[in-house]
């Protein structure tokens, strides 16, 4: 009987933003089981702690601020020093903010720009540099359903979604010739710290719409298995579970300001 060798990591190294929890950690988790060795960046070392202690296979931490001025030579460096190779950059640092734009905290709809779009960007451009000087590389945004159409109460993070995404494909264009790989993934609702973060379910008066959101959400886990195979199949677009296909068909028929009242009606507090 002959003895099949193992198959070979599909990738040489992995950098992860966020991946200290929710979609990125479950990202963390599937790629050290297909033997993948993993730089795991996340803003608080405690939840890098756990992961550390939960995990098999070769992997390395950085607690790293992404808002902050030196941020990504850090990550690259801190990567650089583990033996990580970036021969796959994943974008899932991610922050959320619920309620009407005016009445938001405005340091803190800095710093969800600044994590959503403008340390992603950051990132994009410098690694993307690297790959292309080499020939070879896959960058994966994580953008969101949010982006197929404004949302009412949601609307900078929204918005930071519309930015991923659109970088990311025009990035797809740009480096294709080169050998670069880039996707972006449009999770749709997800059972992370996310909804809770964002203040959605201490928002006054909609709660229903709380529960609601847990109820079709999908796990981490299952994200991150689509997001991995829609890699290893060269998608540049990838949309995981069927509810978030079907809002990915109905967004390219009814018109985004439709799709805007409703949303606006659906989480108007009550």
């Amino acid at each position: 009987m002959s003895v099949q060798p193992a198959a070979s990591p599909p990738f040489a190294g992995a950098v992860v933003t966020g991946g200290g929890s929710g979609i990125g950690r479950a990202l963390v988790r599937e790629l050290l089981a297909r033997g993948v060795p993993v730089l795991a960046a996340a803003l608080r070392e405690e939840e890098l702690a756990a992961l550390r202690d939960e995990v098999d296979g070769p992997l390395a931490t950085c607690a790293v601020d992404l808002t902050h001025e030196g941020a990504v030579d850090e990550l690259l460096a801190a990567s650089e020093r583990a033996g990580v190779e970036v021969d796959l950059l994943v974008n899932c640092a991610g922050v959320g903010l619920f309620g009407e734009h005016v009445d938001l905290d405005r340091g803190a709809v800095r710093r969800m720009i600044a994590v959503n779009a403008a340390a992603l960007a950051d990132l994009c451009g410098v690694v993307g540099a690297r790959m292309r000087a080499r020939g070879r590389g896959t960058i994966l945004n994580v953008a969101s359903t949010a982006s197929f159409q404004p949302l009412p109460r949601l609307a900078a993070y929204a918005a930071t979604k519309h930015f991923v995404a659109a970088l990311s494909e025009a990035l797809a264009q740009e480096l294709a010739p080169y050998g670069v790989r880039v996707s972006v993934l449009h999770p749709g609702t997800t059972r992370t710290p996310f909804i809770a973060g964002a203040g959605i379910v201490a928002a006054p008066g909609v709660q229903g719409v709380a529960r609601l959101v847990e109820r079709v959400a999908m796990e981490p886990a299952d994200v991150a298995a689509a997001a991995i195979a829609g890699l290893l199949r060269g998608d540049r677009r990838i949309v995981p579970g069927l509810g978030n296909r079907v809002h990915d068909l109905l967004r390219r028929v009814v018109p985004g300001a439709v799709l805007a009242r409703v949303f606006a009606r659906a989480s108007r507090p009550r």
